[in-house]
């Protein structure tokens, strides 16, 4: 401490100084990456949500699923790779769905005639699917299941809402079906999904992707299926698409920064500096 304040260690600065070369390194690296075909459409740094629900013979059954991109994987590798073999064991994946499921559950909240229904876990899954640079992702599924509440049939009014990751981007999306026993009336989601659970995306909605966090619908006695019209599901932007970052991804996700990689992104940082005197308007923005 001096009369000029506080004057950071050579740790910090180091650690800074790390920090605006990475930036400059992706500032570039974005501009000379190719604009390819993605398994997350909406970006990288994306988590996306899928929630059917199934009524019949006084049951409900959940399916859900939350598809992690590349991103938000590699921020939990610490907790899912236990081992660092870049697999994830049947152990890894159970502890960590021991530790993370039951607040991603309590964060599901289904109302059915003014009644919480209180989901149980009737089985469950953590996978690594492989991502785009060699990254993997993370794919969580679960199926829940409860009884009904008692006097449903007279009062069947329910909502459904998923509170997972709220400030998240990310495509979300809400199916709900009948089916023996138990009808769907005014649902404001439809009864089949776009997506196969999230394993395709499609490419005509991509300008106006989903995202659907909550659901109102009737559940009434009789055949299944659908009863009455259902509201038309409108499609809310989610994200802005083809994000330069999300191209960089594996830059970002580097576990140091080595003297090759520091010399190769001052230079491209040197490249496109100079660029950015030449270009005007947007191009300054990028840069």
């Amino acid at each position: 401490m001096n009369g000029r304040g506080f004057e950071p260690t050579s740790s910090a600065r180091w650690r800074r100084y790390r920090l605006l070369v990475a930036l400059g390194a992706l500032a570039a690296l974005c501009l000379l990456l190719p604009r390819g075909a993605a398994a997350h459409p909406l970006g990288n740094f994306t988590i996306n949500h899928y929630s059917r629900l199934e009524f019949a013979k006084e049951t409900v059954q959940l399916t859900y699923v939350l598809d992690y991109a590349e991103i938000p994987t590699f921020q939990q590798m610490k907790q899912l790779d236990t081992d660092g073999d870049g697999a994830l064991s049947t152990a890894e994946a159970n502890a960590y769905l021991d530790a993370n499921l039951p607040s991603l559950v309590a964060n599901l909240h289904l109302i059915v005639a003014g009644q919480a229904v209180h989901l149980a876990v009737a089985d469950r899954a953590a996978s690594f699917v492989p991502g785009q640079g060699g990254l993997p992702t993370l794919r969580v599924e679960a199926h829940l299941t409860s009884a009904l509440p008692a006097g449903w049939q007279s009062s069947g009014a329910a909502t459904y809402a998923d509170g997972n990751y709220a400030e998240r981007l990310g495509w979300r999306e809400i199916v709900v079906q009948g089916a023996a026993g138990v009808g769907i009336q005014g649902a404001s989601v439809p009864d089949h999904d776009v997506t196969n659970e999230l394993r395709t995306y499609p490419a005509n909605m991509l300008t106006s992707p989903l995202n659907v966090t909550a659901a109102h619908f009737t559940l009434v006695p009789g055949a299944g299926g659908d009863i009455g019209s259902r509201a038309a599901s409108v499609p809310r932007p989610a994200a802005s698409l083809n994000r330069p970052t999300d191209r960089v991804a594996a830059l970002i996700t580097a576990r140091e920064l080595t003297p090759q990689v520091i010399l190769v992104s001052l230079l491209l940082a040197l490249v496109w500096g100079a660029a950015h005197a030449l270009t005007p308007g947007h191009g300054k923005t990028v840069v």
